[in-house]
């Protein structure tokens, strides 16, 4: 973080005072160091704008005669980020990928803005486990930490002011950015102080305690794609979702009751006056999470998307979230796995069916993408092979391209008769593979556990 500040500073002492945006044209290059696909992709909300392939020396350029002046993400498989894009910027970005984040760096016309978002993020990080600590103090003593810690923000984005003239937007942007990633804070609070505490109540906040409430615009169209605005979302619904029920239901939520609860989301985003576009990405947000984190039986998922459907039966994600309903009830205890095509290190074609019948199995997926991310894998699945010999545990790699895959199954010396990968992508969904650790344990073919955690279920 102090290396990056320096470079921050050393940025506006180069480019300081305002910038001509007379022309309309818009440049974006870079360099991406250990590259994990040959392409990076530039996206306006959910839609591609353009993309570009990198040359021999890991180099790209995109160029716009006219873009629209706003929040942007670009995405290189399989990590993305944010940059914010106005005319006459020509911005040349380097990252490398083994530390795609803490590496970004913007240089060019239009860098201050960018380095500025890319410091908040990091920022957030290190926040992040601070405030482990803080969530025990009382509710006074944790609002003056946070109007502390926004205090210090602001003074940043003053000094970003004197240095370089920001466009309303820009600001605007800016400005929001520090908010959500301050406010979301003290939508924790409540729930993080209660696991703390190991209390089984919330604690009485002071009334103004959520007063920055007022001051939010919630209906933002230019954060409709912005993860930090989703997290503050995501735990301001959990708080109203709560109070709605206190106020409402007979008797107060209780841990158990994730579906009863997630139901008060949706009647929260309900009640909300925002525009639709808005208020299905918060319907969206609301039901994968529930589907995929919340592990509840059958019955309980079937009853929350009725109750889903009911309040967001015209979703524009509602096919996609109907395709997350029907893999989760698919992957229920009891049922046979999906019938899957997989090829086997030799080049034989078979189905994950077939792999699985008339043995105990742990299927754990890996990709090469995430070489980090593989190794600890591969030590973790030695360990259990040792500690449950009665399981075959069988690797597949959800991948296109099997040269990679092939070349490192080769190398690390694994035994190629369990390696297998999946030459269509859709096995990502159907299999609900939501992070690197996820594996699937079954008997004979049929599931017993579709959301085993390789590091948490042994």
């Amino acid at each position: 973080m102090k290396q990056l500040g320096i470079l921050f500073g050393f940025l506006l002492s180069i480019s300081c005072g305002s910038i001509d945006r007379s022309a309309s044209k818009v440049y974006i290059g870079g360099e991406i160091v250990n590259p994990t696909s040959d392409y990076l992709v530039l996206f306006k909300d959910d839609k591609v704008i353009d993309s570009a392939q990198l040359d021999h020396n890991n180099r790209f350029k995109i160029k716009f005669n006219d873009l629209e002046e706003g929040l942007y993400h670009f995405y290189h498989e399989p990590e993305f980020n944010y940059i914010y894009l106005q005319k006459g910027d020509s911005l040349n970005l380097r990252l490398n990928t083994l530390a795609f984040d803490e590496s970004l760096m913007f240089s060019g016309k239009g860098a201050e803005v960018n380095n500025f978002l890319v410091e908040l993020l990091l920022q957030k990080e290190e926040e992040e486990l601070q405030m482990n600590s803080l969530y025990d103090l009382n509710p006074v003593a944790f609002d003056l930490e946070i109007k502390s810690l926004r205090d210090k923000k602001l003074q940043m984005l003053s000094d970003l002011e004197d240095e370089i003239k920001l466009s309303p937007k820009a600001l605007d942007i800016v400005k929001a950015s520090i908010d959500y990633n301050v406010y979301v804070f003290k939508e924790k609070y409540p729930f993080f102080h209660k696991i703390n505490r190991r209390t089984h109540n919330h604690i009485k906040l002071p009334k103004d305690f959520y007063s920055y409430r007022k001051e939010l615009k919630l209906n933002h169209k230019d954060l409709y794609f912005y993860s930090p605005y989703y997290s503050y979302m995501k735990y301001q619904l959990g708080n109203l979702a709560f109070l709605n029920c206190n106020e409402n239901c007979p008797q107060p939520i209780v841990q158990n009751q994730i579906v009863h609860f997630n139901k008060h989301k949706l009647i929260v985003v309900d009640s909300l006056d925002i525009d639709k576009r808005l208020k299905d990405n918060l319907y969206r947000n609301i039901a994968i999470q529930y589907y995929i984190k919340s592990r509840d039986s059958r019955e309980n998922i079937e009853d929350f998307h009725e109750a889903f459907s009911k309040y967001s039966a015209h979703n524009i994600h509602f096919n996609e979230i109907e395709d997350v309903y029907q893999n989760i009830l698919n992957l229920q205890p009891k049922r046979e796995v999906p019938s899957i095509e997989i090829v086997s290190y030799q080049g034989i074609r078979t189905d994950l069916n077939q792999i699985s019948q008339n043995r105990k199995v742990v299927l754990y997926f890996w990709s090469p993408s995430y070489e980090s991310t593989f190794y600890k894998i591969q030590e973790r699945v030695k360990q259990l092979e040792k500690n449950y010999p009665e399981y075959t545990f069988i690797g597949i790699s959800p991948n296109d391209n099997d040269y990679r895959w092939r070349s490192l199954v080769r190398d690390s010396r694994l035994n190629s008769e369990y390696q297998f990968y999946a030459p269509q992508y859709d096995i990502q969904n159907r299999l609900v593979i939501d992070n690197p650790f996820k594996s699937i344990i079954l008997q004979d073919g049929f599931i017993e556990d579709a959301f085993a955690n390789l590091l948490t279920s042994f």
